[in-house]
Formats: structure tokens, sequence, C-alpha cells
């Protein structure tokens, strides 16, 4: 591998490197195709993991059948090779239960007991939701920072500025652990926010506690993400598909352990370990590994950072850099955070209508997330890359080219994957829970919600992929606050709030504003000055370029 990667690096610059031609669409397709192909199935693969790894969460959770959260006399941690007390001195002879500990330590507070209480899948669905609608909120800025790597990578990699690659992934690793403190500490009042929107009590302490086992992986999960960001952009993206594929695995062991307690007299599928705190913990412990396996061989075995590694030291920290990092990333959390806002407002508003609403409609999401939101992300990171390489290059009409190459092949694979799942809606709903009342409502849901992914795809491209790569992160910022807030939010709030319309209604209302926002930012791609974003994106990396040179004579001189 280390000798194949001097040629793969050569082969990238080399595909950054040439004229702007205007070539047929015949030629020019199965030239891009290999392109896209190479990058993006293994981008989709590493999605496909980390979120095959919620929806395994979920479908666990959907079948802890009337169980309480954790039995009050079950021993916190009981392994069959425990020793003795005679064996290990000082140490009792037996696990502590909750029963002891709370005789050493005390009462636990009302937000942090493990109730004995009876709950139900429906509860536990509900809850494990809400929680990841609040978390998922939080780690949403973090998420943009790494994703605004993209672009300003593949740009600098199109100019043949390699050193400012690695730059930039200082600089947003930087702000990344700077951001997660303020933004890890709402994982502890998962529990009171949903409390102010008055949910039912039970989902809200479940919903708390989920959230607190689940703030462990944050950090690492930034890094990882980031890094594998830096690494994607430069061509470099099959890494964390293997990793991803190895810890999808993994994460289905921690399952089977922490959440059912592994095998048992025989039987292989029983409720045992931690229950619904496991679901938690085993993608938080799957997360926090994954993400050091990655950074150790990358960076220490491979040494895969090397041809575009600046060297250590806080010059990325000079305005030079910091100034156009944030012009691109800051309209990009905006972005996000309102766009996560508007999506997850529906889950909000839905669990108004009842446990059973909001349970179904997450079986229904989660089903399809693994799918959907991979092909999403995939064909928004991948555009970022080929665009934004291109512009970099200075070839505004091969960016043009690929541009819409990409928003039809993302339209068409999501079609196909809806031609697949509707008329099987009812069995991928039975992997999801065993409740029949959630099952039946939860395929019916499913039919609005795959046409919505699909509509959504191209809006995903356009504001994540095109936008972004031509600079006009700013301008997304604009159509989510003219256009996704008022008409998406505001009217399902009406539907939900003043008419108490059925759940069917509220998604395919969605569905329908969602086709017509796609519409919009279509028509902005096809009025885009092209030559324009290309000029653009060559003078700001050929300005780092002379900067750095100027930096570097005179320390020489020095």
């Amino acid at each position: 591998m280390a000798e194949e990667q001097p040629a793969r690096d050569a082969a990238l610059l080399q595909d950054s490197r040439g004229p702007d031609t205007h070539e047929p669409w015949g030629p020019f397709c199965r030239k891009e195709f290999k392109a896209m192909w190479s990058l993006g199935w293994p981008i989709a693969v590493s999605m496909f993991c980390r979120f095959a790894m919620f929806s395994m969460d979920s479908a666990c959770v959907g079948h802890l059948n009337n169980k309480p959260l954790i039995d009050k006399m079950q021993p916190l941690l009981n392994f069959p090779w425990s020793m003795s007390s005679t064996e290990m001195p000082n140490l009792p002879a037996a696990p502590l239960t909750l029963v002891e500990l709370e005789d050493v330590y005390g009462p636990a507070e009302d937000a942090t007991t493990l109730s004995d209480q009876i709950y139900t899948p429906k509860e536990y669905l509900a809850a494990s939701s809400l929680s990841d609608m609040i978390t998922n909120f939080l780690t949403t800025p973090l998420l943009a920072m790494a994703f605004g790597l993209n672009p300003l990578i593949a740009q600098s990699v199109g100019s043949g500025n390699l050193k400012m690659v690695g730059t930039w992934l200082k600089l947003s690793m930087f702000c990344v652990t700077l951001g997660t403190i303020p933004f890890i500490t709402g994982f502890f009042f998962v529990d009171e926010i949903l409390s102010s929107l008055r949910f039912d009590p039970d989902v809200c302490h479940l919903a708390g506690i989920y959230a607190r086992y689940n703030s462990i992986w944050v950090l690492p999960n930034s890094w990882y993400v980031t890094m594998r960001m830096y690494f994607q952009a430069q061509g470099k993206p099959r890494p964390a598909m293997y990793f991803g594929l190895i810890f999808l695995f993994v994460n289905a062991l921690f399952l089977y352990v922490l959440v059912f307690g592994g095998p048992d007299n025989g039987s292989w599928w029983h409720v045992g370990g931690l229950g619904f705190i496991g679901a938690a913990l085993s993608i938080s412990c799957s997360r926090i590994v994954q993400s050091f396996f990655y950074w150790l061989y990358m960076f220490v075995i491979t040494k895969a950072h090397a041809p575009t590694w600046p060297g250590m030291g806080c010059d990325f920290l000079q305005r030079k850099y910091v100034k156009p990092y944030f012009a691109q990333v800051l309209p990009q959390v905006g972005t996000m955070l309102l766009q996560f806002l508007i999506s997850q407002s529906t889950t909000l508003l839905v669990g108004k209508l009842g446990v059973l609403q909001v349970a179904s409609s997450t079986a229904a999401s989660q089903a399809t997330v693994p799918i959907t939101v991979c092909l999403l992300i995939t064909f928004s990171s991948m555009t970022a890359i080929r665009v934004g390489m291109k512009l970099g290059k200075g070839a505004a009409r091969e960016a043009a080219q690929t541009a819409w190459l990409c928003l039809g092949t993302q339209a068409s694979l999501t079609a196909l994957f809806g031609a697949v799942a509707i008329p099987l809606r009812k069995e991928f709903m039975s992997l999801m829970t065993n409740d029949p009342q959630v099952r039946q409502l939860a395929s019916e849901l499913l039919v609005p919600i795959t046409l919505n992914f699909l509509f959504a795809g191209a809006v995903s491209t356009v504001n994540g992929g095109i936008l972004a790569s031509q600079g006009r992160t700013y301008l997304s910022a604009v159509m989510v606050m003219l256009f996704e807030l008022p008409l998406s939010l505001g009217s399902i709030a009406v539907l939900v709030l003043a008419f108490h319309v059925d759940v069917h209604v509220v998604y395919w209302v969605q569905a329908g504003i969602t086709f017509l926002e796609a519409i919009i930012v279509l028509i902005l791609i096809s009025r885009s000055d092209w030559d324009k974003y290309a000029e653009d994106a060559r003078a700001r990396n050929q300005m780092s370029r002379q900067a750095s040179g100027q930096e570097d004579r005179t320390e020489a001189g020095s």
C-alpha cells in the first residue's frame, strides 16, 4: 500500500490539471462515472455502516418487550470469570446490585435513577427517537465544520496547493474540539428540554438517560468525521469504508452483549444485559474504538497524511486561513441547523399526536435511513469534491457537467430504492418492531417518507455539494430562512397544532413542500455563472500559495 500511495497521489493531481474543454456527454459521462464510482461507493458504504448502527439500535430497542429499564436487583456487572473474595482481597464476592450501591453511596437523584417500572416497545422507541432528535441537533454544528472541508480541500487539490489541504484539516480539528465543549453540555439536559415541551414524563425520563450515555461518543466521533472528510476529499475513502464494515459487526456484537446479555441456557435471543441503556452504550463503544483505530491506521501506520501535511505549529490560525474557512463553514452551520430543526420538528409535532404516531414514524424513518440518508450525504459530499476539484483547476464547463450528472444519478438511485422498499414495506417494518400497531402505521407512512427523501436528495446535493463548491453557502442559508422555515415548519405546525390532522397528512404535506423546493434550487443551478466561481476558487488558492511561499523564503533568509 505504501508503494501504491505515490501513484495514487500523482493520478489525483493529473486528474486535477487539464484544459477546460466541453466534452460530448457520452465520453464525459463514461470518464466521470468511473471517477464518481471510485469515490462514491466507498463513501456510500461508510455512511451506510454509520447509519445502520443507529438502525440496529432502534431495532433492538423495538424488541424490548414489556421489561423494566433495568431490574433493580440485577447486577450491574456480572462476568462469568469473576473471582471470589479469597482470590481478590478487599473486593465483594459478588457484583454490586443497585440496592447495595444505594446503601454505600445513598439514593440517586430522580433524573438518573434506573427505574424498575415496566416499559413497552412504543415507549422505548419514542424515547430513543426524541433523545436522538435533541442530541443530533446539538452535534449538527460539529458535523457542519467537518463537512465544510470537502469543497475547500477539493479546490486546493485541484489547484495543486497540497500543503493547504493539511492546513484546512488542522483548522477544522481545532474548531471542532473547541465547539464540542458547549454542545455536549446539552446532552445532560435532554429530559428537561423534553419535559418543557410537555412530553410524557416516562418518555422524557428514558430519553434523558439515553442521551447521557450517548454523550460519551461526541468528541471522538467529531474527530473521526473530520479525519474522514480530510482523506476522502483527497480521493482516499476506502480505509474509512473498511473500518465501517468491520465496526458494523463490532457494534452488532456490542448490542448483543450489552442489550440482550449474550447467550443464556441455549437461547440466542433473550432480554438480559443492560437493556435500553445497553443500546446507547453499544454505539458509544463502537464509535470510540473505531475513531482510535482509524487514526492509528491513517496517521501512524500508513502515514497517509504526509503528502499534504504542512507540519506542526499554529500557523493555521492566521487570518488568511481563518477568514475563508469561516466564510465557507458558518453559513453551512446555520443551514444544517435550520434544516435539521425543520426536519426534526416533524418528529416533535408528530409526538404531540401520540406515542403510537411518533413510534411508527421513527420505525419507518429508521428503516430507510441506512439507504436514503446515506445517499443524501454521499452525493452531497461527492458532488462537493468532484465539482470543487474541477473549479479549483479552472474547468468551469466540466464542473457544470459534473454537477448535473451527480444530480441525475442521485435521483435515479433513490427512485430505485423506493421501487424496492415500498412493495416490501410491511416486511421492513417487521424488522424494526414486533408491535402490530406500530408495524401497520409505519408501513403506511413509508410511502410519503420515501418520496420526501427523493426530493430532498436534489435539495441536499445542491445545497451541500454544488453551492458549497461554488462558495455560495450563504445562498443555502437564505433559502432555508426564506423558504423552508415558513413553508415546511409553519405549515406542519398549523396542521398539527391547529387542525390536529392525521399523521398521514403531515408526511404527505412535507413531501409536497420538499418537491417545490427542489424545483427552485434546480432553477438556481441552471443559472449559475460557472466561470466566475472557477476564477474565485483558483484565486483563493493562489493567494494562499503565494503567502506561504513568501513566508518560506523569509524563514530561509533569516
